[in-house]
């Protein structure tokens, strides 16, 4: 019978090329990729299962304060069909933008981004129990006809009593989210699909 042990030895050296090669291939996403100034403007074509209805939403960041040497606040606009839905925050720390919503009606889900982002990135989001882990990273993604470089994907979990969100999103430096699909169960079960139409940032 043959010794099975250098095979299997074989096949974690393989393993450990292989991710080695996917970090050395990460291209590092830091805070000044992520495009967050007042007047930056992004439109999305927004999905969910509960209406099973298609629409265009207007993300906006409408104005900032600055709070403190390490804090800025930035103010946000949602709007569909030209009527506002969402309103709230994004909150700029030296290693971390987070997205407040004020209405249910929120694109991201009080997302919480921390950065460097990288290949081993692991973070926690706005609250215990919301956890965000990078899946991969340094790939083309293309969303509604327009391709996308050196994006990011990582996987956000959020568990909470009676709540829970399941979300995998795409981020593309010095253009922001480009897709955002989410799974969300507070009693009544709810998919939403975010794709990135067209985009203003400066």
């Amino acid at each position: 019978m043959k010794n099975p042990v250098p095979f299997f030895i074989l096949l974690l050296l393989i393993a450990s090329c292989h991710k080695t090669q996917q970090q050395q291939h990460f291209t590092t996403v830091n805070m000044s990729d992520y495009p967050v100034n007042t007047g930056n403007t992004w439109t999305y074509q927004v999905w969910d299962s509960i209406n099973n209805i298609t629409d265009t939403a207007v993300f906006k960041i409408t104005t900032k304060t600055v709070l403190n040497a390490d804090t800025s606040i930035y103010n946000f606009q949602t709007t569909v069909n030209g009527v506002a839905v969402d309103s709230g925050t994004i909150t700029q720390s030296l290693t971390a933008f987070t997205y407040l919503s004020l209405t249910s009606n929120t694109l991201f889900e009080s997302l919480r981004l921390a950065f460097p982002i990288n290949a081993n990135s692991h973070w926690q989001g706005h609250i215990p129990g919301d956890t965000l882990n990078v899946i991969s990273g340094s790939a083309n993604f293309t969303v509604l006809g327009n391709t996308y470089s050196n994006v990011c994907s990582f996987h956000r979990s959020l568990i909470i009593p009676d709540y829970y969100v399941q979300a995998t999103a795409y981020l593309a430096p010095g253009v922001g989210i480009v897709q955002e699909t989410i799974d969300i169960e507070p009693w009544i079960r709810q998919y939403k699909t975010i794709r990135l139409i067209s985009y203003y940032v400066h």
